[in-house]
């Protein structure tokens, strides 16, 4: 057939098997087929009807032409795909690659691929994280009369902050905060309270 022979279909001797219900019972007889690389691998194991027509009929719909036949083994080569079998392919490709180019978007999404350059919200947002972190009552803080100048990457923030003293009594002071962003959601930065 002018193409290279690199599967053998090894059919085995026939064996009677029992099928069907209780009440419709048949005797069949079956031949079992081993296909195998030319290395001996084993690439698929069917089973067939006791003649040669049905042994063919499987091992053609299992992927492979027989080239020819050297007793009770047929020597194959893979058929080429169908053209069907090429589109089918083609679209399942496409279906995959939609799929990951999706997945892809939300990873990078979820990474921060989509972070859009800080602004004067990120500032004071993290800055108030900064103040909190050296007054005696953090969750009592409220924020006021708050600035911010910077750009790109460095940005000061100032403005209020009301929070409870140590006695219990709430107490205004002012603050100032200078504040780098490094990246990923990272910044670093200090904040001074002065006490009005």
């Amino acid at each position: 057939m002018g193409s290279k022979v690199n599967h053998r279909a090894i059919v085995a001797p026939a064996v009677e098997k029992l099928v069907g219900g209780e009440d419709a019972q048949n005797v069949v007889r079956l031949r079992k087929i081993q296909i195998t690389t030319d290395a001996g691998k084993e690439v698929r194991s069917l089973e067939a009807a006791d003649n040669q027509d049905d042994i063919e009929a499987k091992i053609k719909d299992a992927g492979f032409m027989i080239d020819h036949w050297e007793g009770a083994t047929a020597f194959l080569t893979q058929a080429p795909m169908s053209t069907g079998g090429k589109v089918g392919m083609g679209c399942a490709a496409a279906v995959v690659l939609v799929f990951v180019l999706l997945l892809g978007g939300c990873v990078a999404l979820m990474n921060g691929a989509g972070d859009k350059e800080p602004d004067g919200v990120d500032a004071r947002v993290n800055c108030q994280t900064l103040v909190k972190e050296k007054l005696k009552a953090p969750s009592t803080a409220k924020f006021s009369n708050e600035t911010e100048t910077g750009s790109g990457k460095s940005w000061t923030a100032s403005g209020t902050v009301e929070s409870q003293n140590s006695f219990g009594g709430m107490v205004a002071n002012s603050y100032s905060c200078t504040i780098r962003f490094t990246g990923d959601d990272s910044y670093t930065g200090t904040a001074a309270i002065q006490q009005r």
